[in-house]
């Protein structure tokens, strides 16, 4: 149920005055037919009541019926629309709206319920129930569930977590575009749709401390939520198993292991010739990978699906290093690594100055050349295409000494590197994991 803009087509009350008294706790049951007070600006019917609040007093306003609703709630006065809502949930038998709100003086209250339309009729059960304030800065622990008000947009509670773990924190409104913001111990997280509907939630693995939870809503909604904190149930896949680092067998079998605040590293040995693909999934954090070897140092963060990394390379025998982590740093939780080999394509020759090679790219893979240099000089060095926005880089025993992914063109690249005599390697890539045909080129100035 989201809170309508105000416009023309907002409730009226009755000019003879709202009927019904409405008191907290009570449920009162009434019908729109077509003696129900008109509201001209679009047809609908409606029936008001009043209450009464104390300053400070929390209530939530429900009515079903078996057609879409609106409720509408006006001050003392009846001079001004407090707020409105609009069905937003349904049960088998009923179509719900709710509306909740925190009286800022001690007051009656009116609200009309009425259809959304000309042809909304029949009966309704309208309920008035108080509200629990948790109040800003109030603790939370996991196991607890507790309702709010949202009333100024923002409101923060504190979390305390006492046993290392994973961690599920919802929060769920009716009423407004929730946003859910976790932080401490460094832990930096936020949310605003990973949980149903508009609601937010956040899945993170907590070591003991103190946290800082912050309930939001986007725009200039507010009223009445759910935030609750519960363990995750950490589900390992079938046929996974856990491996926390040490050799990474090339067999296409996942394993997992436990980020806590640090890299976490691997060996993958190679014996011939290959292309692998390394796949790094977690819900938990937001991942990179890392690839470290004889002439290789290569990256990745996004090339796999959502936010998490893949690296597709041809590498030559040998012992390289992988390093898992945390894109954002300072966040830990469960990981699945995979690490899969096939047959390996020709190498690509070897490019000299005045050379050329045509290539083309896998999703997500990089390509790697040796370039001999015969002579000292400065070298301009391009990658070219018009599929893949080009990344070239330049290194030499494992040290990067360039990249770049700005040529003179828009998805080109080019370096210009004063090089001395010797061999280097050169690794040609997709920004973002692109994919298609390219040319590389390597000149003296």
């Amino acid at each position: 149920m989201g809170l309508l803009a105000l416009s023309s087509c907002r409730m009226q009350v009755p000019a003879d005055g709202p009927g019904a008294v409405l008191k907290v706790g009570e449920n009162v049951a009434g019908e729109i037919t077509t003696a129900s007070h008109l509201n001209y600006s679009d047809g609908s019917r409606s029936q008001a009541f009043t209450f009464d609040l104390k300053r400070g007093q929390a209530v939530r306003i429900e009515a079903k019926a078996g057609y879409c609703g609106r409720l509408t709630l006006f001050d003392a006065g009846l001079n001004e629309v407090v707020r409105e809502a609009t069905c937003g949930s349904e049960t088998e038998q009923h179509q719900v709206t709710r509306l909740t709100m925190v009286a800022t003086e001690a007051q009656r209250y009116t609200v009309a319920f009425g259809g959304h339309g000309s042809a909304e009729y029949g009966p309704f059960v309208l309920s008035l129930r108080a509200v629990e304030l948790r109040g800003s800065s109030s603790e939370v622990n996991p196991g607890d569930e507790i309702d709010g008000v949202l009333v100024n947009e923002v409101e923060a509670h504190s979390l305390r977590i006492t046993q290392a773990g994973a961690y599920q924190v919802d929060l769920r409104s009716s009423e407004f575009d929730a946003k859910l913001v976790l932080q401490g111990r460094g832990v930096e997280r936020e949310d605003d749709d990973g949980g149903d509907g508009r609601d937010a939630r956040i899945v993170a693995y907590l070591m003991p401390g103190v946290y800082r939870l912050t309930a939001e809503a986007l725009g200039d909604e507010a009223g009445y939520y759910q935030l609750s904190v519960n363990a995750h149930r950490v589900a390992i896949p079938a046929g996974t198993r856990l491996q926390h680092g040490g050799e990474l067998a090339l067999d296409d079998s996942p394993v997992a292991g436990l980020l806590r605040n640090q890299e976490a590293r691997y060996q993958l040995t190679l014996i011939e010739r290959a292309q692998v693909t390394l796949d790094l999934k977690s819900e938990y954090f937001d991942t990179k990978l890392w690839l470290d070897g004889p002439d290789v140092r290569l990256s990745d963060d996004d090339g796999g699906d959502g936010k998490n990394a893949r690296i597709v390379t041809v590498l030559d025998p040998g012992t390289y290093t992988l390093r898992v982590a945390d894109l954002d740093e300072g966040n830990a939780g469960l990981f699945t690594l995979v690490a899969r080999s096939a047959a390996a394509p020709a190498p690509p020759p070897i490019l000299v100055p005045e050379a050329s090679h045509q290539g083309d790219l896998v999703a997500g893979g990089k390509d790697g050349y040796r370039l001999f240099v015969p002579a000292a000089g400065t070298y301009v060095i391009r990658m070219e295409s018009d599929e893949l926005d080009s990344y070239v880089s330049v290194l030499r025993n494992g040290e990067l000494l360039a990249d770049d992914d700005g040529g003179d063109d828009e998805g080109d690249a080019r370096l210009e590197i004063k090089l001395a005599p010797g061999e280097y390697a050169l690794v040609a890539e997709g920004f973002s994991a692109g994919s298609g045909p390219y040319r590389i080129m390597v000149n003296a100035r």
